[in-house]
């Protein structure tokens, strides 16, 4: 023939290589020229070998919670009473299970008495779960409760806790010191005061006194998180701190913090804070302190409306009876946001993905969604594994065709090669000296600052150290420090702190001044105390870098 073809179908990313055609007969045999095949999967579709189907379609089944575990296995909680793999004879789990790494149900069933709302992973890859419940694994557990690595239930955390909640916690979020921040319609926490609508645990379950919530006699939370610089996030309800408000910023201690402009009246559902402090909201809302921005808006640090955050998202009229309930930041900084919406922009069907600065990001390109063209379905939940594979959960009965009830697993991108590990083995660090905390040099520079500036952890002259700086705003001057960040990384917590003493106890509070482009794959940041000279004379600033779990 004059011509052949060869097909792969259906093509996976690793059928991408060198291929050559080799013919022969009798005569004898010719190889062609190599031609080189590249097989790019969207990051939307959904991932071959993990088989699932999580109930009937409805909200009576819907997925709320997901978390993986650290070794592969997906945690997912919600209201659905029964699962099943591929098609398989349902197994009957209520609210609370896990997958194994291929998709099968695992035997882990602890069987909770109501409906999980949120799943948390702390560094030693324990799992700690909250919601509507009050019993657990065959224990009295009211709202909260902890599991070791291998999904046994976790008695002492119990026991430290107490009592626990006296009402049903919303949503969880991990503290880099592993300090646990819980929102939530409860009263007290384990009888303690001060402890209504937000409060915060240590890391083995005790009440966290150095915290206290400003709600006084009525206030509630339902979503919280927390900024690089220790502060936090939360959407609530009722008067906090005297102000009322949908979405507020409040300082370490509890504290309201009066330098941010607190979103009002807004329906908020969704809540994510992006690295450089940026806050993401998603919800319901077409404007947002009388300025139209619908379902999904990025707040500066000041708490202002960032309007070149996704700039043509501006037809209230398209999205009326929309919502953004799930928010995930990837790894490489892209965004997913997730809800009930037909049309957002160029996305349709329940999901959206944007670039780091909100543009659109055209890589993620997907045809049907969850297919349907009523508000009927909804995507609740967004997660990222370690290889870049994204969980969504919600309620939707179909993923791009596909039977995915309410729960998809979809290619994601691939994961990032640009971590510490490898860093640290190209770099030749090896067993001893590859600690993040080690200096091989001896140039007084950790291995995990040379890695967040791009530096060489074996070569004392190509440290770059910190520096101290001025910031005049005004006729004030703001003590100031200023240093290199690399964009070539990714699993880094930067966690400055500033105090009027050498406790480090960031009293006194820093913002980000300016991030300055040097042109070499790196940027300049400034980082500035938020009280000036005149009003603290001596000022002590830290910067501190802890790698994500």
């Amino acid at each position: 023939p004059s011509s052949v073809v060869y097909s792969i179908n259906p093509a996976a990313a690793s059928d991408s290589g060198s291929y050559q055609l080799v013919a022969s007969n009798s005569f004898g045999a010719t190889t062609s020229a190599v031609a080189v095949v590249v097989v790019q999967v969207s990051p939307a579709v959904a991932a071959p070998g993990f088989f699932r189907d999580a109930g009937a379609a409805g909200s009576s089944d819907a997925i709320g919670a997901l978390q993986p575990m650290l070794d592969g296995r997906l945690i997912i909680g919600g209201s659905f009473t029964q699962l099943k793999t591929n098609g398989a004879t349902s197994v009957f789990r209520s609210y609370l299970a896990a997958f194994t790494t291929n998709g099968i149900v695992d035997p882990f069933s602890p069987a909770p008495d109501n409906i999980i709302n949120d799943a948390i992973r702390q560094s030693d890859g324990k799992i700690v779960v909250a919601g509507l419940f009050q019993n657990m694994a065959g224990n009295v557990r009211k709202y909260i409760a902890r599991f070791n690595t291998n999904l046994t239930f976790d008695t002492n955390f119990s026991t430290t806790l107490g009592l626990g909640p006296d009402a049903a916690v919303n949503d969880i979020a991990l503290q880099p010191d592993g300090k646990i921040l819980l929102a939530g319609t409860f009263t007290a926490v384990s009888g303690q005061p001060n402890t209504r609508g937000i409060a915060r645990l240590n890391s083995d379950g005790s009440v966290d006194t150095t915290f206290a919530s400003a709600y006084t006699s009525f206030g509630s939370g339902t979503l919280v998180d927390i900024l690089p610089d220790g502060r936090i996030v939360f959407v609530g309800s009722g008067s906090y701190g005297g102000a009322s408000a949908s979405v507020y910023r409040i300082n370490t201690n509890g504290t309201v913090d009066a330098t941010f402009t607190n979103i009002l009246g807004a329906a908020v559902t969704a809540l994510a804070v992006m690295p450089d402090g940026g806050v993401l909201v998603g919800g319901t809302f077409l404007t947002l302190n009388g300025k139209t921005r619908p379902i999904l808006a990025r707040l500066i640090q000041n708490g202002a409306v960032d309007f070149t955050f996704f700039a043509d998202a501006t037809n209230t009229t398209a999205l009326n009876q929309s919502s953004i309930k799930a928010i995930c930041i990837q790894e490489n900084g892209k965004i997913l946001a997730g809800g009930t919406f037909l049309t957002f922009g160029p996305f349709r069907n329940g999901l959206a993905r944007f670039n780091a600065d909100g543009t659109v990001d055209t890589s993620f390109v997907f045809q049907q969604g969850y297919g349907d063209s009523s508000f009927a379905n909804s995507i609740n939940r967004i997660v990222t594994f370690a290889d870049g594979r994204v969980a969504i959960g919600g309620t939707f009965a179909t993923w791009e065709g596909v039977a995915e009830n309410n729960l998809a697993i979809l290619n994601g991108d691939p994961a990032s090669t640009n971590t510490y590990s490898v860093w640290s083995f190209n770099s030749g660090l090896t067993a001893g000296n590859n600690d993040p905390a080690a200096d091989p040099d001896n140039d007084g520079v950790p291995n995990i600052f040379e890695y967040y500036s791009g530096t060489n952890p074996t070569n004392a002259a190509s440290a770059l150290r910190p520096v101290n700086a001025v910031v005049q705003i005004g006729a004030q001057s703001y003590p100031a420090i200023k240093f290199v960040r690399s964009k070539n990384i990714t699993g880094v917590t930067l966690m400055p702190k500033v105090s009027a003493n050498v406790s480090f106890s960031n009293s006194l509070g820093w913002t980000l001044d300016s991030t300055t482009d040097l042109g070499d794959g790196t940027d300049q940041l400034v980082i500035r105390s938020n009280a000036s000279t005149a009003s603290n004379a001596v000022q002590f600033l830290e910067i501190l870098l802890q790698l994500n779990p």
